[in-house]
């Protein structure tokens, strides 16, 4: 929806630029994603052995992971994004046409920037919490937060701010993974995942393992 209905809504030119800046975007944020998996299994672990402590560590040091990893490309969508867009346009492509994708798709690398560190947090712990078991109320919090601030505020933007043109939905993409982590670092540091018992009062663990 967010590619096709509110990028792809000013023409084929946007579309070409925000599918570029997509497959940068991809790349980026994809390792984090496996961290995020395995963050999952290793707080589950953990979570599994009684050490709640244990998982926030490890939950903390694979979000440093993918801070730096992500912080890492923020930086090359800032420093490179011309070049990087310029990459994926053809060389048949008119002069005037190249140009105007270049330039509006690095300011869409830009908007992708700003989010890096935030999607790298969100990610991160989504995971740990999700190991832990805690995952009705971030389910909910996702869904709600996806619905208001990418499809309600994007189509707001698109209305009513139309001189943004396809970089307003960007913003408003910003704008969730931004909201999305403060919600799940608040709900991580809270510490109440770290009651929950997965074993649902099955034995101790054996000492030793």
């Amino acid at each position: 929806y967010f590619m096709v209905q509110l990028v792809g809504h000013f023409g084929p030119l946007h579309s070409s630029a925000g599918w570029i800046a997509h497959q940068w975007m991809t790349l980026s944020f994809m390792p984090a994603v496996g961290i995020s998996v395995a963050v999952t299994a290793v707080v589950g672990k953990c979570m599994g052995m009684r050490r709640p402590d244990l998982a926030r560590q490890r939950a903390f040091l694979g979000m440093k992971l993918a801070l730096i990893y992500m912080g890492s490309c923020a930086v090359a969508f800032v420093v490179f994004r011309h070049a990087m867009i310029r990459l994926f346009v053809d060389e048949n492509t008119a002069p005037a046409d190249a140009e105007f994708v270049v330039s509006l798709g690095a300011k869409m690398l830009i908007a992708a920037a700003t989010f890096q560190l935030f999607d790298a947090i969100a990610m991160t712990l989504s995971g740990a919490l999700r190991g832990a078991g805690d995952t009705v109320v971030p389910g909910i919090v996702t869904v709600v937060l996806s619905w208001t601030c990418i499809v309600l505020g994007g189509n707001l933007l698109v209305r009513y701010a139309p001189s943004l043109e396809s970089v307003g939905p960007w913003i408003a993409a910003s704008s969730y993974i931004a909201c999305l982590c403060v919600f799940f670092l608040v709900r991580f540091v809270s510490g109440r995942w770290m009651r929950i018992d997965l074993l649902k009062q099955g034995p101790s663990p054996v000492a030793g393992h």
